[in-house]
């Protein structure tokens, strides 16, 4: 099975950037990208293991994180909360061997290992180039067919 770590904030959930993502009651109120909860949801039968990765700046955060992962479905997958100003592959032993889905460029360039561009509505106007990618716009179907390549082909 191909592991594939999946980020939260502009990725599973949607982000609202006019909310203020430090007040509590911000991460319960992101709406869910269904889409990709769908394909996350289907992909197990297609080999993917998925975990959940994502930066918090407090433990009131990843409580709200945790409820929300549950309010969509998602409670049963693993889930890894990491520190705001560290690295997200400092709290996995696979980074390697593994994949980031995320949307924030930084996140990618520091794993080790395959990671894949989320396109969201806000992200993509940076001019980086990501091997990589995925758009938010694509049906669950066009997503994880993406994945199950992507994890197919990159070692």
């Amino acid at each position: 099975m191909r592991k594939v770590y999946v980020d939260m904030d502009g990725t599973i959930a949607r982000w609202n950037p006019e909310g203020n993502w430090k007040k509590t009651g911000y991460f319960l109120s992101c709406k869910p990208q269904k889409n990709l909860i769908e394909a996350i949801a289907r992909g197990t039968g297609y080999g993917l293991k998925f975990c959940i990765l994502t930066k918090v700046h407090s433990a009131v955060a990843a409580a709200e994180k945790k409820e929300w992962l549950n309010a969509v479905g998602l409670g049963h997958i693993p889930f890894i909360a990491v520190p705001l100003n560290e690295s997200k592959g400092a709290y996995v032993e696979d980074e390697e061997s593994s994949f980031l889905l995320d949307d924030f460029g930084q996140n990618l360039h520091e794993w080790r290992g395959p990671s894949v561009k989320w396109y969201n509505a806000f992200n993509g106007n940076g001019g980086s180039i990501y091997p990589w990618s995925i758009d938010h716009s694509w049906d669950s179907n066009r997503i994880l067919g993406k994945m199950i390549e992507i994890t197919s082909n990159a070692f």
